[in-house]
């Protein structure tokens, strides 16, 4: 007897869940019948119902050693609502806070990948864009960060990249050693470069430095990317991103 009522009792459950799943397909039939929508709203439509798999990582500038990776990687899961984020760390040459010597062959590694040169971090930044994009599945999507010499880093490491796998990543870059392009790499899903005015990378970044001296500073395009110059006004994700002490004085 007791058998037959918890039976019972999961009967009822499916069958309330399924009612709700045929109530939800019958109205969205309806409301598609009575008004046409464009196809950008029905995919809007569809991803609110069944949501892609997202994974947020990022890949660090110079002077980053592992002690410092906690607090940029907070930062970055608070602007985005708290999201669990992954890091590809690009050690750094710098043994302690006062190494100067470390610094700068940090920064000459990075003149190196400007040059085209691959190093071990490249290596390690492709294997870790293929392994999120392998957690979020062939429909999901991979939205990978990048800062200052990192940005170089994912330039290389997208050279590495087939058709398929940059079709399912965003790039954000913010004060980039290079400038990650749709018109270079026409198969990302989206790229955004963020810099500051007052950044002095942009005197070795020819496309930044060229959308600065078009005059606009809040937005525009070079090829299907954007490039955002800000002079100070900027939004709260930015803001975020600020509060590294590495990214201070760049933004």
């Amino acid at each position: 007897m007791r058998r037959n009522v918890i039976s019972m009792k999961y009967k009822q459950q499916w069958m309330t869940i399924i009612t709700f799943l045929l109530f939800t397909a019958i109205s969205l039939q309806l409301e598609l019948v009575s008004s046409p929508i464009s196809v950008v709203e029905a995919k809007s439509i569809k991803r609110k119902l069944f949501p892609r798999k997202t994974k947020l990582t990022w890949v660090n500038g110079i002077a980053h050693r592992p002690e410092h990776m906690t607090d940029p990687t907070f930062v970055i899961s608070t602007a985005f609502g708290n999201v669990p984020v992954d890091y590809c760390h690009n050690p750094s040459s710098m043994t302690s806070e006062s190494d100067y010597i470390g610094f700068f062959k940090d920064g000459l590694q990075a003149s190196t990948h400007q040059m085209g040169r691959i190093t071990p971090e490249v290596d390690n930044l492709v294997i870790h864009l293929r392994s999120a994009l392998k957690e979020v599945g062939k429909s999901g999507r991979v939205i990978h960060i990048a800062h200052s010499q990192g940005s170089v880093i994912t330039w290389l490491a997208a050279k590495r990249l087939n058709i398929e796998e940059c079709k399912r990543i965003e790039i954000i870059s913010f004060g980039g050693a290079a400038t990650i392009c749709t018109s270079e790499f026409p198969y990302f899903a989206r790229c955004i470069n963020y810099y500051g005015v007052n950044d002095p990378i942009l005197n070795v970044v020819p496309s930044a430095v060229k959308a600065l001296k078009s005059g606009f500073a809040f937005g525009g395009g070079l090829g299907k990317q954007k490039l955002i110059v800000h002079n100070g006004h900027r939004p709260l994700a930015l803001d975020l991103w600020a509060l590294d002490s590495d990214c201070e004085t760049k933004i």
